[in-house]
């Protein structure tokens, strides 16, 4: 018998208790935590305490702005109203991408046992509504991880999970190809080298990508900007829009709303500000939010501020890159939970994506503390957090009748739906996607 550990036990109950708490009341069970907290918990940050009113508030908005009305009509084959059918919905696919960032070679190698690669998709069908791969779409590492692409973006098809291709230009050399370096001092040929990067990888993957990092880095990665001028980054994302105009286009950055550096997030507020100037056809700000052990857990109320501070672009916010490195692992689920929280209750958002969901071993992620799962496989807390929010406390389920006039209505997320209907002997079932813009279906029992 494995012997039970109480900490463990504890947070289980805890974690239990905010998926099974309404929304109001989400906190309710961390108070029975508090005990074990104070004894082991030495870094704290503002506003985790239990009755915090930022939390309080931004459970409220989720619960009103994030879900919508939704009504199903049900029609037989003459398209007559069916009444008193009974119908079943539920929620299969955020339209928030709660997404994770995945490592290809974990996934698809056969280096590594057929059970153990088929554990890791699993669990990322079940755990994230998007993804991200780790580096595989990265000018240095594309060529060394076609092998796995295409295998990887079939099974996103079929598991209807969105990709986010991360990224097309990190203006450094030494994040691109080696013979890249070797035109730092023949410009146009740069020029040129860069644009045919933007237009393999556009065009290769047109129609599979939803959205991408056309820049990531401006603050400190910036040696293209100095040899080729800061307006070629407009160029950039005017050629990304050229290759594939429904692809979303992102800039993205570090330090600006995790770890922030005022200077930086200034920067690129600025630098956000003049690209829309310019013209470029920007259509998404991205926030990386890694938080290092060695750096203090921003408050999830300057979390918000911050992305006020950015909704005025009137663009998509996401966040690219979120991982919590702790060994207090009470800290790093509660953290955890804050964040997600603050994020999903902000209008501009439209994802949050973690970059560190598996540890892996052998040292091959940077943060193995951050990981939501261990080497092992195992859930830490703060996965169980995760999945907890994602798929159990922020997934509509809802089951009743159609009425007199064969209708059915919900209030739930947007995302893809399962459909179950059954009227006399027969059952009918299918898929229906529900959006801020897209609130009626109507089904034909043939």
């Amino acid at each position: 018998m494995v012997p039970v550990n109480s900490a463990r036990l504890t947070r289980r109950r805890f974690l239990s208790a905010c998926g099974r708490a309404a929304t109001g009341a989400l906190l309710t069970a961390a108070a029975a935590n508090r005990s074990l907290a104070a004894r082991q918990q030495k870094e704290t940050y503002a506003g985790m305490n239990d009755g915090a009113a930022w939390r309080h508030a931004a459970l409220a908005r989720i619960e009103q702005d994030r879900k919508r009305d939704f009504t199903i009509d049900i029609v037989d084959a003459a398209g007559e109203p069916v009444t008193n059918a009974t119908i079943d919905v539920a929620l299969h696919r955020h339209a928030f991408g709660f997404g994770g960032a995945l490592k290809l070679s974990r996934l698809f190698d056969d280096e590594y046992p057929a059970d153990l690669r088929e554990r890791y998709r699993e669990l990322a069908e079940q755990l994230f509504h998007k993804t991200v791969a780790l580096n595989s779409f990265k000018w240095k590492h594309v060529d060394n991880n076609l092998e796995y692409i295409d295998e990887f973006l079939a099974w996103c098809k079929t598991s209807e999970l969105p990709v986010r291709g991360h990224t097309l230009v990190w203006p450094r050399f030494r994040r691109a190809p080696d013979h890249v370096a070797d035109l730092a001092d023949k410009p146009a040929e740069l020029r040129a080298a860069i644009r045919e990067h933007i237009r393999r990888m556009m065009t290769a993957y047109r129609g599979r990508i939803v959205e991408w990092d056309v820049l990531n880095e401006p603050y400190t990665e910036r040696e293209y900007m100095e040899i080729l001028g800061d307006e070629v980054a407009t160029e950039w994302f005017n050629a990304a829009r050229e290759d594939d105009p429904e692809a979303i286009r992102y800039v993205n950055d570090f330090g600006v709303l995790t770890r922030p550096a005022r200077q930086h997030q200034d920067y690129y507020y600025d630098y956000v500000g003049r690209l829309l100037k310019s013209g470029a056809p920007v259509q998404g700000i991205g926030f990386q939010a890694h938080n290092p052990a060695r750096f203090r857990l921003e408050s999830p109320e300057n979390i918000l501020q911050t992305l006020d501070r950015f909704a005025v672009f009137g663009l998509d916010l996401q966040i690219t890159e979120f991982d919590v490195e702790r060994t207090d692992r009470d800290l790093q689920a509660r953290y955890t939970m804050d964040f997600m929280i603050a994020v999903f209750s902000h209008p501009a958002t439209v994802g949050l994506l973690t970059w560190t969901p598996f540890e892996y071993g052998n040292n091959l992620v940077s943060k193995p503390d951050a990981a939501f799962y261990d080497r092992d496989l195992q859930p830490r807390p703060n996965g169980e957090v995760w999945n907890l929010l994602v798929n159990q406390h922020w997934r509509t389920r809802e089951a009743g009748a159609t009425s007199g006039e064969g209708q059915f209505g919900f209030r739930g997320f947007p995302g893809h739906y399962n459909i179950r209907v059954a009227a006399g002997s027969a059952v009918h079932r299918t898929t229906a996607r529900f959006l801020q813009q897209q609130d009626k279906l109507t089904v034909r029992l043939t």
